[in-house]
């Protein structure tokens, strides 16, 4: 799993899906690992690998996004890694729909659910539509959380 979170306050929904997904996964007796970019996560729940660890209420020369954008090369070669020494029998990523990561996560033989929690036809769905059937096509899941979705 992929979760972008610091400290004990989450910085958006996807945040706090990802971490009641592994809580509730955690019961259920399943093995649940994470990956975390920045903050603190590893020190509150087991099996989350991170990045090395940024604060930005220390550090405040450089924005969380910033930091992101800089070194995104670096967490996604973490963050694959780490993947491939889990050895997961799944992935649930809400990490953006992005053709180059996902297309490597694909590479992996492991069964991926995609966690949009975008509104349908949100700009990063639409550049990626064709990609998006590729993807379920090849036997990956889709699953959509939003608000809009919630009243469909």
């Amino acid at each position: 799993m992929y979760s972008v979170i610091f400290r004990d306050k989450r910085t958006s929904g996807v945040d706090g899906s990802m971490i009641n997904q592994y809580k509730l996964l955690s019961q259920s007796g399943h093995t649940v690992g994470m990956f975390s970019p920045f903050g603190d996560l590893h020190k509150h729940y087991e099996n989350v690998d991170h990045y090395p660890y940024f604060d930005p209420s220390i550090d405040t020369s450089i924005d969380i996004r910033s930091y992101v954008r800089g070194n995104r090369d670096k967490i996604i070669k973490v963050m694959f890694d780490s993947i491939v020494r889990f050895k997961p029998d799944i992935i649930i990523s809400s990490f953006d729909m992005n053709k180059k990561i996902y297309l490597k996560m694909m590479d992996l033989n492991i069964p991926i659910i995609y966690n949009s929690c975008a509104v349908p036809g949100f700009y990063n769905d639409l550049k990626n539509g064709n990609f998006l059937s590729n993807f379920i096509a090849s036997g990956h899941t889709l699953s959509c959380m939003s608000y809009y979705h919630k009243q469909r």
